[in-house]
């Protein structure tokens, strides 16, 4: 179907189609929702430093079925409050949205973003210096966030059913207490 299987959350299915891709080789691209921090670019990477929270996001659609995929290297982390992930079914300007974070805990979690305290984690690493393959796949209400390590090949996975009626809506970047490096960004669209 024209994504490649390292992409492609269903590569024996066809239907999949790349619906926006972000490498970042031009430097910070323009016309982003921008919010709680400036995002910069550097070495065909899209940088923030930040010690509070906030989010990079583009693409506004009315989807029920897409996975938003980043590649992030985490610089350095605060601590247990740090966070680095994706967002989907972002309203502009930063809230409600659905988010897939890898967090200082340590934990993967997936969370309606009003909605933290009910978030479903699963134990795993955030390491400073690591890169993370950060995808959360939507399937109408249900949202599964998976993170693994480019370099060790660990995996873990969450999945809460979260309703969001945000449309259109944004996907983009999260960021709490961390600094990060975003190589590349991606939204796959799926029957």
């Amino acid at each position: 179907d024209g994504v490649a299987d390292a992409c492609d959350p269903k590569p024996i299915m066809f239907g999949d189609r790349i619906a926006f891709f972000e490498g970042f080789h031009q430097g910070k691209p323009s016309g982003w929702d921008e919010v709680g921090t400036t995002w910069g670019a550097m070495s065909d990477a899209l940088t923030a430093n930040l010690t509070g929270a906030g989010s990079f996001a583009l693409i506004v659609t009315a989807r029920t079925r897409e996975t938003v995929i980043a590649e992030i290297t985490v610089v350095s982390v605060a601590g247990a409050t740090s966070q680095v992930g994706v967002l989907d079914n972002l309203m502009q300007n930063a809230t409600p949205a659905v988010a897939c974070t890898i967090t200082g805990a340590p934990a993967v979690s997936v969370y309606a973003t009003t909605d933290t305290a009910n978030a479903v984690t699963t134990p795993f690493e955030l390491t400073a210096g690591q890169t993370y393959r950060v995808q959360l796949q939507r399937e109408n209400s249900t949202y599964t966030c998976t993170v693994r390590n480019t370099a060790s090949s660990a995996m873990a996975s969450a999945t809460k059913n979260i309703s969001l009626n945000n449309a259109p809506y944004l996907s983009g970047l999260t960021i709490n207490a961390a600094n990060m490096r975003v190589r590349w960004f991606m939204v796959v669209e799926s029957l």
